[in-house]
């Protein structure tokens, strides 16, 4: 498990921002710092997609004195998840200190573009090799949670703590061995192998839904399965598809819609109608990037830690609110 310790010079002035970032017909990125006012404390990084036109990711990054990347979430190995991992690792991560996250039972054998390829030999080789243990594979096993990692945010003016943490939800190893055993015959098999966690500061969850699917989506219920209560943001999964149809139903929200929502358009088909107005049923309000002119949207919320009220979304590029 990792641990890291950070300061604050006083509660009220953490802020969560949380930047949802989508291009006009494939790609998606989140970044996500804790920051005590502008001073950026702790960044997390869950994919990455660039194009000729739009580096957004680092965009956002260098426009905050250009922060190591203290964790990557890389969920999948889809093109729309994988392009530009290696560059934003030199740019970010020059020390190679970040923790990094991956699918288990993930094999170069099974992917289907370059730029996955690419980007598993570049983790393998700077994040796993020697004494270097800093590529983690994540998969739940019936009755046992996946590595975590904690962190612990001390106030300088009292000396008073509060703590943070990520907690991986899946995928499940099983349905991940089965995958890579047969191949992942489709890209909707290859979802199933999507990274999905929940960051939890103060008590307040924040759910990550990557692509996860209907099938693995069943491992998310049981008695031995994270609590999904006291949900603050919900990044829908699957570029806001038609499933995993029940997850919504699984999402206990902070309080009457006080919990919003992101997506990210894919090609022509997603989001559908149905699934927004889905979370539009236990969410103040959803936010999608959009096709439009521009060559990216970035939803940006900005989530007072000790202050439960709805965060307006500032949005950039083709980004608009959808529902309600």
């Amino acid at each position: 498990m990792g641990f890291s310790k950070l300061e604050v010079s006083e509660f009220s002035n953490l802020v969560l921002e949380v930047h949802t970032v989508g291009y006009p017909v494939m790609g998606e990125s989140i970044v996500t710092m804790l920051k005590d006012g502008d001073k950026v404390l702790y960044t997390i990084v869950t994919d990455c997609f660039k194009t000729a036109d739009a580096d957004v990711v680092k965009e956002i990054l260098v426009s905050n004195g250009s922060p190591s990347i203290d964790v990557l979430v890389w969920t999948h190995p889809d093109e729309d998840h994988s392009v530009g991992i290696e560059e934003l690792l030199d740019a970010f991560d020059k020390e190679r200190k970040a923790r990094v996250y991956k699918p288990i039972n993930l094999s170069s054998d099974i992917l289907n573009n370059d730029a996955a390829k690419a980007a598993l030999d570049y983790l393998e080789e700077n994040y796993n090799k020697n004494q270097k243990y800093k590529l983690i594979p994540i998969g739940s096993f019936e009755g046992m949670e996946p590595p975590n990692m904690s962190f612990e945010i001390k106030e300088r003016t009292t000396g008073r703590v509060i703590f943070g943490s990520m907690h991986f939800l899946l995928p499940n190893s099983t349905l991940a061995d089965r995958r890579n055993y047969t191949r992942a015959r489709n890209s909707g098999e290859m979802n199933d192998f999507s990274v999905v966690y929940v960051l939890m500061i103060n008590g307040v969850r924040y759910f990550y839904g990557a692509d996860m699917t209907r099938a693995s989506a069943k491992f998310l219920t049981g008695d031995n399965c994270y609590p999904l209560d006291n949900i603050r943001f919900i990044k829908i999964p699957h570029h806001g598809s038609n499933e995993p149809a029940e997850l919504p139903g699984m999402l206990m929200c902070t309080g009457e819609k006080m919990a919003v929502a992101t997506t990210t358009v894919y090609n022509s088909t997603n989001p559908t109608d149905g699934t927004l107005n889905k979370y539009a049923k236990i969410c103040a309000y959803v936010s999608s990037t959009d096709r439009g002119d521009k060559p990216y949207g970035d939803i940006q919320l900005n989530f007072k830690v000790t202050d439960m009220s709805v965060p307006k979304a500032i949005y950039h590029g083709n980004a608009k609110q959808v529902r309600p």
